[in-house]
């Protein structure tokens, strides 16, 4: 089970490190903003992300959930970066920033409820090695998104520059997408319609991850889960105090 939970929290950080590096692609290449108002732009992403984590923590603490709450933040995932995967030249960059927010939806629901879960099914002397397990279980999944929507992004746009514009280096304005908007108007169009159809399939690409995401969850087996919740429970608690001889004689005047 713990497995399971670390597995889905790799998942996790893979969508939450993909919805904060390449939508202010989108934002700077396409929408014309520089990076400033790019990172401004990615507050909404956080906000949903931060709220989602509340909500999530406090069903999960006060009803449960521990199963369906992070299978439907991995359903949030899959659908934002569906939605992102359908971007063109031609959408807005409120449009992009609310289908990142439904990705931040599903990142908030996911890495804590299966933090928390791993942490109260593990024995105390193990909470560290636990935790720190799930954490490190985060860093590789961004390190993976990073690499592979990367390479997917890095080719798809070299493709689409070379088609639109035979022999214009596209690792120019890769590294500095902000330049799009100072060229020529011929020249930035064909190049804007560049960056959104890589990043378009990019996106793409992080889906399947996410369908995989939905399984991995799906196999935690929630009454497992519920039952060393609840063992645990009792013994942080501890056995109810037993009677003696003293609870039974009348109070001193």
């Amino acid at each position: 089970m713990s497995s399971l939970s670390t597995l889905a929290n790799l998942v996790a950080g893979f969508g939450f490190t993909i919805g904060i590096i390449y939508p202010p692609l989108f934002f700077q290449a396409v929408g014309g903003v520089d990076a400033a108002e790019s990172g401004l732009l990615l507050a909404p992403f956080a906000f949903t992300t931060a709220m989602a984590t509340l909500v999530a923590g406090q069903v999960t603490d006060r009803v449960g959930g521990h199963k369906i709450v992070p299978l439907i933040g991995m359903g949030f995932l899959t659908a934002g970066y569906a939605l992102l995967g359908t971007i063109e030249a031609s959408t807005s960059v409120v449009t992009v920033t609310g289908f990142a927010m439904v990705a931040g939806v599903g990142v908030g629901l996911v890495m804590q409820t299966l933090l928390f879960v791993v942490q109260r099914a593990t024995p105390a002397d193990d909470m560290g090695v636990a935790t720190s397990t799930v954490m490190l279980a985060r860093v590789l999944g961004s390190s993976i998104g990073v690499a592979v929507v990367g390479g997917v992004f890095t080719s798809r746009l070299a493709e689409e520059v070379t088609m639109r514009l035979p022999g214009f280096p596209a690792s120019e304005i890769q590294g500095d997408p902000q330049r799009v908007a100072a060229l020529a108007d011929a020249a930035r169009v064909q190049l804007q319609d560049a960056f959104a159809t890589a990043l378009a399939g990019s996106f793409r690409v992080a889906v399947p991850v996410m369908l995989f995401g939905i399984v991995v969850v799906a196999f935690i087996p929630a009454a497992r889960v519920v039952a060393l919740l609840r063992d645990r429970s009792v013994v942080v608690s501890g056995p109810e105090p037993a009677e003696t001889l003293e609870s039974h004689l009348p109070p001193v005047p």
